[in-house]
């Protein structure tokens, strides 16, 4: 392998940058990385969709107008509580599934979750049918199982074939083109079959049925190392191994400063600032469609499609507030430290503020409802490239799986009493003083987490256990880019 180098810089054999032959110019890695990604992009997908199908489920005549389906709905209460189900229960895989998935490999689990997580959203009209709402919430919490552990896996996979110098345009080119665009054409497809003839039922048959196929796809294709992999060519193989050694060394063994690690107030920092604003967009991915069809009385057609609209603007967007947030620090306008401050505290108060007012666009003006929507997605993509969530690999690359992995478990338990406040606080769904009520509580969290974040913050490397060779490599490429891109990459 052969290293280039800039006359300005010498750049060190990080395993960054590869010369030699890397193999075909759309090798196996690609296929392996594209194909892992639409089975997470059809999780996201189901979770995002299910939040408008129950609309469906329980919907009255003002949210069915131009319906033509005969299919059943049902008079529940507890709606909130079975959205919330899939977050919490999927926290205990969530945890576990980054271990169990480097130490036996990915596949095997992503094809048993992609089938548990299909075959239940298929049982849930069955489910409603015999069992009532606590049949559906069964099935949701299921579901929550086998999506908790694909956020993990997804990052194994990356590790396993996607080289640090393609890791930033593979991960992002794969969450702005297959998920996103998975997922917005599954929210206004779901508008479309719970109005048609076929009814809320056939999104569970179809959608249901399209795991199964992708779950097919991805057996047949994925395999579990690029060693293990019949068709790789030897350049591709070797290009692989080059430059990501340390994913085939077992690390597992190595022991964690744990009493450190939980003693830091700057991982604090981090935990309080993914959890205030966890909190706040899981309430909006699970609570806007309801909101969008009681309160601005968009119909279930209407619904799918301003809930896809702002995912697919954001997405552009966030090309653009990437290279500005890379622009800052580069250039000596802010520091790193003071860039993380100041994307998550001033996208925070946007986002909130954007919510809030909301409540107060009348139904004749509710279009402005969705352009103050598209403002808050594009506030929430700003915030998860930005801030808290890239300042974990300032801390320490070494632990940042680990240091994920907390994070995500705790906010996706916090986030969980989202669809909970909304019960509470509104006993009249169609009410825009009590929806408001809601968004103040929540935006008064997700801005008090920002604020401690923002002070107790630090984007300097944390004395946590012995630095690896590994670590050293990482420290190496940050310094000398210094980039949120360059540090997103090693992220992936």
């Amino acid at each position: 392998m052969s290293i280039k180098s800039d006359k300005k810089d010498d750049i060190p054999d990080d395993g960054i940058y590869y010369s030699a032959d890397k193999g075909p110019t759309f090798g196996v890695r690609f296929v392996q990385i594209i194909v892992m990604a639409i089975c997470y992009g059809h999780l996201l997908t189901l979770k995002t969709v299910f939040s408008i199908t129950i609309v469906a489920m329980t919907s009255t005549n003002s949210t069915t107008s131009g319906s033509t389906s005969n299919a059943p709905t049902y008079d529940w209460t507890n709606q909130n509580i079975i959205l919330s189900t899939a977050l919490w229960s999927g926290i205990p895989t969530n945890l576990a599934g980054g271990y169990i998935g480097k130490k036996y490999g990915p596949k095997w689990l992503i094809v048993s979750a992609m089938v548990v997580n299909s075959v239940a959203f298929m049982l849930i009209p069955l489910s409603a049918q015999y069992l009532g709402s606590m049949g559906v919430l069964a099935c949701r919490f299921v579901e929550g199982l086998s999506m908790g552990i694909m956020i993990p896996l997804t990052a194994v996979v990356m590790g396993i074939w996607a080289p640090h110098e393609e890791r930033s345009r593979l991960g992002f080119l794969v969450s702005a083109t297959v998920v996103t665009f998975m997922q917005s054409g599954s929210t206004i497809s779901t508008g479309f079959i719970s109005q048609s003839t076929l009814g809320w039922p056939w999104v569970c048959y179809i959608f249901g049925t399209a795991g199964i196929i992708v779950t097919t796809i991805y057996l047949f294709v994925a395999v579990q190392a690029p060693h293990v992999h019949p068709n790789i060519t030897s350049a591709e193989r070797t290009y692989l191994e080059k430059t990501l050694s340390s994913t085939f060394e077992n690390v597992l063994d190595e022991p964690v400063p744990w009493a450190k690690i939980l003693t830091s107030i700057h991982f604090w920092a981090i935990i309080v600032g993914h959890a205030g604003y966890y909190l706040f967009v899981m309430l909006l991915v699970t609570e806007m469609p309801t909101f969008l069809a009681k309160v601005m009385k968009y119909d279930l057609q209407s619904n799918g499609t301003v809930s896809a609209i702002p995912k697919i603007i954001s997405t552009v967007s966030g090309i653009f507030i990437s290279i500005i947030s890379d622009y800052i620090p580069r250039h000596g306008l802010l520091s790193v430290l003071n860039t993380r401050r100041f994307f998550h505290l001033t996208w925070t108060l946007l986002m909130t503020t954007a919510v809030i007012c909301t409540t107060y666009i009348p139904e004749q003006l509710r279009i402005w409802a969705v352009v103050l929507y598209c403002i808050v997605t594009i506030a929430d993509e700003s915030i998860s490239i930005t801030g808290v969530s890239v300042n974990i690999y300032d801390l320490s690359p070494k632990y940042a799986g680990i240091i994920t992995g907390i994070s995500h478990s705790i906010s996706q338990g916090v986030s969980a009493f989202a669809p909970s406040l909304v019960d509470w606080v509104c006993t009249d769904l169609s009410d825009a003083s009590q929806w408001r009520t809601v968004f103040i509580i929540t935006s008064v969290i997700a801005l008090s987490s920002a604020i401690f974040f923002a002070i107790f913050a630090s984007s300097q490397r944390q004395n946590w256990g012995t630095e690896s060779e590994e670590d050293a490599r990482i420290e190496a490429v940050i310094k000398r880019k210094g980039s949120i891109f360059s540090i997103y990459s090693l992220a992936a």
